[in-house]
């Protein structure tokens, strides 16, 4: 089996890294996969071995879209937990007037 490790930045506007977390991959792509079907948006370009940023505007709807997401029935308690590792992250970057980076 194959493990993919995601890091995600959080980023103030100059694109400096203020923190990082690693997250397990698989957890946060499969919410990612759930999440896009119950209209998320910008979940749907979060793919394993790639890179993505959310700017200020895609992390307000994040912001917005995930706690629908959070509480609907069909996510594992590890993809609940990761997303909302990754929800914090994004909430601090929306703080900063900031970006969120996803190294995939």
């Amino acid at each position: 089996m194959v493990v993919i490790l995601l890091k995600v930045h959080v980023q103030n506007q100059l694109h400096e890294t203020i923190r990082t977390i690693e997250e397990p991959g698989e957890p946060f792509l499969h919410f990612c996969r759930a999440a896009s079907g119950m209209q998320v948006r910008y979940v749907d370009f979060i793919w394993p071995y790639s890179d993505a940023m959310l700017n200020f505007f895609q992390l307000a709807a994040w912001i917005e879209d995930f706690p629908r997401a959070l509480d609907s029935d069909g996510l594992s308690d590890e993809e609940r937990a990761s997303a909302s590792r990754v929800l914090a992250a994004a909430k601090e970057a929306h703080s900063l007037d900031g970006y969120l980076l996803i190294e995939g």
